[in-house]
């Protein structure tokens, strides 16, 4: 919910279809499996998925949730297919706003036969469900996701990799703080795959502005606890960002 409240404070809420895609923390909610029943996590979720959702709505924000077109999740929790009917319905009654359905454990079938039930399940439901295919662009979703999802994912997992010196090149970071009072936090250049000694020039997204113009070696912010702050980090040459 710290999370939320975060998202809340930065104006988010007044954009039109933002949502918290239930990556609270940054990570998606994870379910387990009662009775041939998806149930939240109760040590994560000890108030359940509904409860969590009427708070969220309550803010002005949508709240979205995971699940998988397979046996189970990338984090070998329970998946949904051959489950589609019943999840569906079970997301429809917490309130979710938004599926990202991703493509672990598929059993050999095809992403083309196991995305479409779900998009069946959840246009049977009473309530608007945004649905997300996250295939990893495997089987050419561009030719075919467009009658079967809202959006789909057209690569793989995505890294920390820049491109060739010369080339247009950034990377955007987010810094979490977990710490239960006011910490600083610092971010070496290794981190981020450059060499040390590339200077960086460096944006607060929060605030607006530039806040280092050439940072080398590392950079260092104190982050307000439980918050956050995202950066844009642009190599430079000679005082000048490398555009």
């Amino acid at each position: 919910m710290a999370t939320k409240d975060r998202v809340a404070r930065c104006g988010f809420a007044l954009a039109p279809a933002i949502s918290l895609s239930a990556q609270v923390g940054c990570v998606f909610i994870y379910l387990t499996m009662w009775q041939d029943q998806l149930v939240p996590d109760p040590k994560t979720f000890p108030s359940g998925i509904k409860a969590l959702a009427d708070y969220v709505h309550a803010n002005g924000l949508k709240l979205g949730i995971y699940s998988d077109a397979g046996a189970f999740t990338c984090q070998v929790r329970p998946g949904s297919l051959f489950h589609e009917k019943d999840d569906a319905q079970l997301f429809s009654s917490w309130g979710v706003d938004y599926l990202k359905y991703d493509n672990c454990y598929d059993l050999g079938i095809p992403p083309k036969k196991r995305y479409p039930p779900m998009r069946d399940a959840l246009n049977a439901t009473a309530c608007p469900i945004f649905y997300s295919l996250c295939e990893w662009g495997v089987d050419d979703p561009a030719t075919w996701a467009g009658e079967v999802g809202n959006s789909w994912r057209t690569t793989d997992d995505i890294n920390d990799s820049w491109a060739r010196e010369g080339k247009y090149i950034y990377q955007e970071l987010m810094v979490v703080s977990r710490c239960s009072s006011a910490t600083m936090i610092t971010v070496e250049w290794n981190v981020l795959g450059l060499q040390s000694s590339i200077s960086v020039s460096v944006r607060d997204l929060w605030q607006h502005k530039e806040v280092a113009k050439a940072a080398v070696a590392l950079f260092s912010t104190q982050v307000e606890a439980h918050d956050c702050a995202v950066y844009i980090f642009t190599p430079t040459r000679g005082g000048q960002s490398v555009m």
